[in-house]
């Protein structure tokens, strides 16, 4: 089963294909560096709160006040 495309056809499909992948991009493009932002922003947060947490753990172990 052949199916021939005529050459205004052919055009169609290459411009629509050029339209999508140029949407994709601008969207990419747009929507990146918020996400590395938020990623970069909870990495920070969870490690500012290990480091919280860690700082009075020692002392709790060897029975020792919390407070400092």
């Amino acid at each position: 089963m052949k199916n021939d495309l005529t050459y205004d056809q052919l055009t169609m499909i290459i411009e629509r294909a050029t339209r999508e992948r140029n949407a994709a991009v601008s969207e990419l493009v747009t929507t990146l560096p918020g996400k590395i932002l938020a990623w970069a922003a909870q990495g920070a947060e969870k490690f500012r709160q290990a480091r919280a947490v860690n700082v009075t753990a020692p002392m709790k172990a060897f029975g020792g006040s919390a407070s400092i």
